[in-house]
């Protein structure tokens, strides 16, 4: 649902209106709905407005890539049959179920330790 609110209100009142995040929360709920915000999200963007950053893209996050690059798996695996997801995902920076996952995407499925693909037969 946050998705859906138009950020301009919430800066507004964080930053000219006076209001504290619970009044503005209330303010809020009462133009969309409630389940909009909590208050502890609020308090957050309130938080974050206050600083002087009006960015609401979200922010680069730690943690492996969520997409991976599928021609890159698929070349390592067409050199190399044995490949384990495990190698592929140290090479790829990538965790092992998301290079099954897309392995598997491609049609292809591990067959006494080889990559096969069912039309290669």
């Amino acid at each position: 649902m946050l998705l859906l609110l138009n950020w301009n209100p919430l800066r507004v009142l964080s930053t000219r209106k006076g209001k504290n995040a619970v009044q503005a929360r209330n303010k809020l709920t009462d133009v969309y709905g409630e389940g909009v915000l909590t208050v502890r999200q609020c308090q957050n963007w309130f938080a974050k407005f206050r600083s002087g950053n009006f960015d609401v893209e979200d922010a680069p996050r730690s943690g492996r890539p969520v997409e991976a690059d599928k021609d890159a798996i698929k070349a390592l695996v067409d050199a190399n049959r044995q490949v384990t997801t495990r190698e592929i995902g140290l090479r790829l920076k990538l965790s092992n179920s998301t290079v099954y996952d897309h392995l598997k995407g491609l049609g292809l499925s591990s067959k006494h330790d080889v990559w096969d693909s069912p039309c290669s037969h």
